[in-house]
């Protein structure tokens, strides 16, 4: 009986010991402007996470994650973002409908480090985001001419 006690508790031990913690983002609210401000570290933390994650397949804190980022994006007054035709053409085409969320991750991510100026960051986020052969991109004839483009730093047509 002791030892059925006894690895009981080891076992809750353990447990307790491997539980994810939640972190301060886990509560952030976007309903005023102060809060907004706030969550910008909260949005690095979830972009870093996004932009770790391969396309398909995710969590649901992966998506979680990309939700808080667009309703970020939405209300927040400190930056503008413009979605280029030429980038949302690459997302469209083939079976990449979801780089859209990892293009919108790459702006909010850029926008936050740099405060302005940060569309060419954000385009070279997302290029190394689709150069990633783990993050399982369909190298699409349109990926592949941003990449080409990138390389030759002519990525002006990609910028609004």
């Amino acid at each position: 009986m002791k030892r059925a006690i006894l690895i009981f508790f080891s076992s809750l031990l353990v447990t307790v010991c491997f539980a994810q913690t939640s972190n301060s983002c886990d509560t952030v609210r976007l309903n005023n402007g102060v809060n907004i401000k706030n969550a910008e570290p909260c949005v690095l933390i979830a972009a870093d996470y996004v932009l770790s994650q391969p396309l398909h397949g995710n969590s649901k804190v992966y998506h979680e994650y990309r939700s808080f980022i667009l309703s970020w994006m939405e209300k927040t007054p400190d930056y503008t973002f413009s979605l280029n035709d030429k980038m949302m053409a690459i997302c469209k085409e083939g079976d990449n409908l979801l780089l859209f969320g990892v293009y919108t991750t790459c702006l909010s991510k850029a926008a936050v480090q740099l405060k302005k100026d940060f569309n060419t960051e954000a385009i070279k986020l997302f290029v190394d985001f689709v150069k990633n052969p783990d993050n399982k991109v369909k190298q699409t004839s349109k990926i592949k001419k941003l990449i080409e483009d990138f390389n030759a730093n002519k990525i002006d047509k990609y910028i609004n």
